[in-house]
């Protein structure tokens, strides 16, 4: 390892993730780079950083990339080269998530977007007979959110279903994963249908998840690793507490007819990375009273989502859990 080459990807990670939960915790910076890179074995701290480096430049959404991104839709999809205020004036932005902030702090993003543009507070959108509605967040993950918001669950009302029939409804996100539009598309689709609702979805970001051999893979989904001593009994364990042996198949990836190589630099240093970051995750929850409960948190549907994945990455590995979008 040439230190030269170490201080300049710590800086490069650290600059690029700046803004991470600003004003909440002190500012990235190398020392806190290299105090989280140090958990891992010395022998894979390099690739590990390389890797990270590389992929945060292309999935890491500051907060300016973030406005830009929302800006963009508002002028392009939303205001389309109309009347902006007469626009906004039927225009209805739903705030309607069951649990989590991300779409307010969205919604507050639009606020701060429409005033700069046309001097238009967000309270003052919807005041006229409103046309369309939009529903923004920052990501889907697996789908839940968005089809629990949108749709009809055992116990609870979807905005599909209580909102105005023969509208159009605008829903934006900044990523969105294949696997995830897969399971909820049709659903969302088929619930506006039924109201006669026009839906148009839009998103900056397809991430590839679709969990097939022969994917162009972009999250973390590693191989079936035999012979480690944190992960085989983990492994056993869960098999036995959830009875979901046959899903085992998917927990790892079938590495017969791999697609290409898109998230990591080689198929490599995927192996590395992924193994460091499986094996390391397991060693801080396999004190857990309920491995069970942890069976969907690690298991592939949003296995090693990549929006941002160094948020995800440190949450995981410092041991906190987070809700499953």
């Amino acid at each position: 390892m040439v230190n030269a080459d170490y201080d300049i990807l710590l800086q490069s990670l650290s600059e690029t993730i700046a803004d991470y939960r600003q004003n909440e915790i002190a500012p990235m910076t190398p020392s806190h780079v290299e105090k989280w890179l140090y958990q891992f074995d010395p022998a894979d701290r390099f690739v590990i950083l390389t890797e990270m480096d590389a992929i945060m430049k292309r999935f890491y959404f500051s907060r300016n990339m973030v406005k830009e991104r929302i800006r963009n839709f508002l002028t392009n999809r939303l205001i389309d080269n109309k009347d902006p205020r007469d626009v906004l004036h039927h225009t209805g932005f739903l705030c309607v998530q069951k649990d989590g902030s991300s779409q307010r702090a969205m919604l507050d993003i639009i606020d701060e977007i429409l005033q700069e543009e046309y001097k238009f507070p967000i309270a003052l959108a919807g005041i006229k007979e409103i046309q369309k509605y939009v529903y923004i967040d920052d990501a889907v993950y697996t789908g839940n959110r968005l089809r629990y918001d949108l749709t009809d669950g055992a116990s609870t009302v979807g905005w599909l279903s209580s909102g105005p029939a023969k509208c159009t409804l605008l829903v934006y996100t900044l990523a969105f994963h294949k696997e995830a539009w897969n399971y909820v598309g049709e659903k969302i689709q088929n619930a506006a249908i039924m109201r006669q609702i026009s839906l148009k979805m839009f998103t900056t970001l397809w991430i590839e998840n679709t969990h097939s051999p022969e994917s162009d893979i972009e999250v973390l989904w590693p191989e079936r690793i035999v012979g480690d001593p944190v992960i085989d009994p983990y492994v056993a364990d869960l098999i036995a507490t959830s009875g979901r042996s046959r899903e085992m198949d998917t927990f790892f990836q079938n590495t017969i007819n791999r697609g290409q190589e898109k998230l990591f630099s080689s198929p490599q240093a995927r192996r590395v990375v992924e193994r460091a970051f499986l094996t390391k995750g397991l060693q801080l929850v396999k004190a857990s009273q309920n491995p069970a409960g942890l069976f969907n948190s690690l298991f592939p549907r949003a296995y090693g989502a990549h929006y941002q994945p160094f948020s995800a990455r440190l949450r995981a590995i410092s041991g906190r859990k987070e809700r499953i979008k």
